[in-house]
């Protein structure tokens, strides 16, 4: 999974390369709070604990992302394309898809198709923006990488760049390939839905079987969801789901 480092993420933000992602702080500089009241808690609504003492950073991610990186948020440099083809300034344009998808942190990681939240395929798609400009504004992106990657020395920057086969999928516009190629590795994906962490958390061992995801399935993601720093009270609330979907004791703790 491609993570942002403390420097990279420093000099994406001086230098305005990428839109607020998905954590807490982003999402209010972004989104004053008296603009943008906070949902009531999923996991209040629920019945279930807060999955962390304490949240935020990489740790989490890949309980709280469906996406990999680069695709939990539209870059500037692409955004800025597309707005150019729709004629708007950014503003404009991020007030508009705003909008359409919703505002908050809760919105994203609650939903399980990707239409139904901001990245780059949905912006694509809901504002049919031709091929050709898709393709340009990637080639764009990765031409910023790269001098980044020159600039700063680091060739680590070139892992922000989308690859060949990212490209390939993008313009298939085809949600389920789409879904399929930007998924992370915890995130569960049965055509065109993707199922993340939280939301099997969130949700019932019934509804697991109406998302037609098999306890073969949830089998090849166990290991890695030890991975996450999880109360006790909540490890042993999602090993109970777990275990009742799987028709076996399951545990997945870290220790």
């Amino acid at each position: 999974m491609k993570k942002l480092t403390l420097i990279t993420l420093a000099a994406m933000i001086l230098i305005g390369c990428f839109s607020a992602c998905a954590s807490e702080a982003a999402f209010e500089a972004f989104n004053p709070q008296e603009e943008s009241p906070a949902p009531q808690n999923p996991f209040e609504m629920a019945g279930m604990p807060a999955p962390f003492e304490y949240s935020g950073g990489d740790d989490d991610a890949g309980f709280y992302d469906a996406y990999v990186s680069i695709f939990i948020s539209c870059p500037l440099s692409i955004m800025d394309s597309f707005a150019d083809h729709l004629g708007m300034d950014r503003m404009e344009f991020v007030e508009s898809y705003h909008d359409k998808f919703g505002r908050g942190f809760w919105v994203a990681i609650t939903k399980n198709y990707i239409m139904e939240t901001i990245n780059p395929y949905s912006i694509i798609i809901a504002y049919d923006i031709p091929n050709e400009i898709v393709a340009e504004a990637i080639r764009k992106h990765n031409e910023i990488y790269d001098d980044f990657a020159i600039r700063f020395k680091d060739e680590g920057y070139k892992d922000y760049k989308y690859t060949d086969a990212e490209i390939k999928a993008l313009l298939s516009r085809d949600a389920a390939t789409v879904t399929e190629q930007f998924a992370t590795e915890y995130a569960i994906v049965i055509g065109d839905k993707i199922y993340t962490p939280v939301w099997l958390y969130l949700n019932t061992p019934e509804e697991y079987e109406r998302a037609g995801i098999t306890p073969e399935m949830m089998e090849e993601k166990l290991a890695l969801y030890a991975e996450f720093a999880l109360t006790d009270e909540a490890r042993e609330a999602f090993e109970e789901k777990l275990s009742e979907h799987m028709g076996h004791e399951v545990s997945i703790d870290r220790r």
